[in-house]
């Protein structure tokens, strides 16, 4: 009998605190993330954490240098880099052309609390119009827009 199950997509997992006295955060995220992967049928194949600020570039935080290191050498086995929100990834603007680069080569970033993944439409048409805002920027009015949208009733 052949096993019919899907295969499961593998990722990798991002977590990061500011400080020491944050410690109990990356078990949260830990914790926020496997429970969205059991949910979403995707194998986690590696956590990598780091104690950061996240206006620190990723190539001066040993854990997402390791993780970039990873997905760069993996020849397409993973496809996707999974961690709660875009503040817990990174603040520093200078990121985002690494994770551009990345995308061009398939790599997605899905923040599982952002309401939208970084290849969805609206993200790039901001970025594309409002060029001198930074990600930040540009997440918390694709935040605050959707979440105003998903308030409103039909009588509105």
């Amino acid at each position: 009998m052949s096993d019919l199950s899907p295969t499961k997509e593998r990722v990798l997992l991002y977590v990061r605190i500011s400080t020491p006295k944050q410690e109990t955060s990356i078990g949260n995220q830990i914790s926020m993330l496997q429970h969205y992967c059991d949910l979403n049928n995707l194998e986690v194949v590696k956590i990598y954490s780091d104690t950061a600020s996240g206006t620190k570039p990723f190539n001066k935080r040993p854990g997402a240098s390791q993780m970039l290191k990873r997905v760069m050498e993996s020849n397409g086995e993973i496809k996707t880099i999974v961690y709660v929100r875009q503040d817990r990834l990174t603040r520093n603007k200078d990121d985002l052309k690494t994770m551009e680069s990345l995308e061009a080569s398939g790599v997605k970033w899905k923040g599982i609390n952002d309401h939208f993944d970084r290849m969805e439409e609206t993200y790039h048409f901001l970025k594309s119009k409002y060029v001198t805002l930074t990600d930040d920027d540009l997440l918390l009015i694709v935040r605050l827009t959707l979440e105003s949208m998903a308030s409103r009733t039909d009588d509105d």
